[in-house]
């Protein structure tokens, strides 16, 4: 059982500060007051990946599973892993970036929905509207 804001969970909480801190690690490497690493770039996919299936396995819950927007998480989920081998494979920079904008991308996708929930049932709640 996990506590929670209508439909915003502690899962939720922290998928967010694994996404926050594999942001700020990028921010970091990318104005060079990042941790040092062996190798920058592939290390920085390698810490990012980490840190995505930590929020991912934290997070994820039965209803993520067969959301309507399950195929968008897909997509993004391929996009990143196909960033990641090639970032690691290379050690090139913009394709770093894009692994960093997917996983962005793949944390929105499956977290912001449920905030927007939580919103829309807390107005029909003050309105009068929700019926429950």
């Amino acid at each position: 059982m996990t506590k929670s804001l209508g439909r915003l969970s502690a899962r939720d909480a922290v998928t967010a500060l694994c996404a926050a801190v594999a942001l700020n690690l990028y921010v970091g490497h990318l104005n060079g007051t990042g941790p040092q690493l062996t190798d920058p770039v592939p290390g920085m996919a390698v810490a990012a990946l980490i840190l995505a299936v930590a929020g991912y396995s934290a997070g994820v819950d039965e209803s993520v599973k067969v959301a309507p927007g399950k195929w968008i998480a897909t997509v993004l989920g391929s996009i990143a892993l196909i960033a990641f081998v090639v970032t690691v494979v290379t050690g090139a920079a913009g394709v770093l970036a894009v692994f960093m904008a997917s996983l962005g991308l793949l944390w929105a996708a499956t977290t912001v929905p449920h905030l927007i929930g939580t919103l829309i049932t807390t107005a029909r709640t003050r309105t009068g509207q929700h019926k429950g």
